[in-house]
């Protein structure tokens, strides 16, 4: 056979087997997912399961602290400011304990206050120390005075705006996910990662770029009007999808995984009503201590429900 008719021969045969994979892997792609392969994106292709945030709670705006569980991330915060504010001749030191409703009280009782120590001539300042903290609640409260007063901070006056919050935040939520009840809010989800959590998230992000470049390719390939190209891309997005929800069902699982620094004690009731009872009493002793520390600091004590 002449050369040429050989290349023409081969070149129609091979032609031909690309055809025939092609009608294959169309057909198999109907089958397997029940719709014609049309190239370009598919809207139907959502694989990925939600993002795992839970371990970003409130970084955005608090930041972890060894002995009273969390502050705000500014450095302009009151319970970041070093050294602790003291009395002086011509300043009232005001500190207000409490959770967010406290926190956003804050600027409005500095405005009255000062309005009130002009209106009647008085000559000291009032500064308002602001010590609460979005979802705080005893013993934090109590906690936070004591390391103020330890660190060399002085009180004229201190207030406690105290709620609902204070007491069945602990027996509430806590509990049910897992966590120390006298613990801070939602601590089990704001210590960091191990280091074996860390190796799985990082495999879940190397999965999900993998993901996102198949979905790119899928777009832009100058392939992707092929039935055999759509066929294996989708098959990889898939096998990423498994793997990434294997990943993050053991991410899950090792967070869960009960560690002291994270869930703390596990000797507490575990009945519902034992729980509240217990939660009612610590905020009991909280704030009676708060009150004793404040008398022995030489403040005046200001405690409002």
């Amino acid at each position: 056979m002449p050369f040429r008719r050989k290349i023409l021969y081969y070149s129609l045969m091979l032609g031909l087997t690309l055809l025939a994979l092609e009608g294959m892997a169309r057909l198999a792609y109907y089958a397997a997912y029940g719709q014609s392969y049309g190239g370009g994106p598919d809207s139907s292709m959502q694989f990925t399961p939600p993002p795992i945030a839970h371990k970003s709670f409130n970084d955005y705006y608090q930041i972890l602290h060894p002995f009273y569980g969390f502050a705000g991330a500014l450095p302009s915060n009151a319970l970041n400011t070093m050294p602790p504010r003291q009395r002086r001749a011509d300043t009232v030191v005001v500190g207000l304990l409490g959770g967010s409703v406290a926190e956003e009280v804050a600027p409005y009782l500095q405005r009255a206050l000062s309005r009130w120590f002009a209106a009647n001539r008085l000559p000291p300042q009032p500064a308002v120390l602001n010590l609460a903290g979005g979802g705080a609640k005893q013993p934090q409260q109590t906690l936070l005075a004591a390391y103020t007063l330890l660190l060399g901070g002085e009180f004229d006056l201190l207030v406690n705006l105290d709620g609902f919050n204070e007491t069945v935040l602990s027996a509430g939520k806590a509990p049910r996910e897992g966590g120390f009840p006298f613990f801070p809010r939602f601590w089990q989800h704001r210590v960091g990662l191990t280091g074996a959590e860390i190796l799985l998230a990082g495999r879940i992000g190397v999965l999900r770029r993998e993901q996102a470049r198949l979905a790119a390719a899928r777009e832009t390939s100058p392939l992707r009007w092929s039935g055999l190209f759509g066929l294996l891309n989708r098959w990889r997005q898939e096998r990423a999808a498994a793997a990434i929800i294997q990943l993050s069902h053991e991410l899950t699982a090792a967070e869960s995984a009960y560690r002291l620094e994270q869930h703390g004690s596990r000797n507490w009731p575990a009945a519902n009503g034992e729980m509240w009872t217990e939660a009612a009493r610590v905020w009991y002793r909280s704030s009676l201590t708060l009150a004793r520390l404040a008398e022995l600091a030489g403040a005046d004590y200001y405690h409002f429900l």
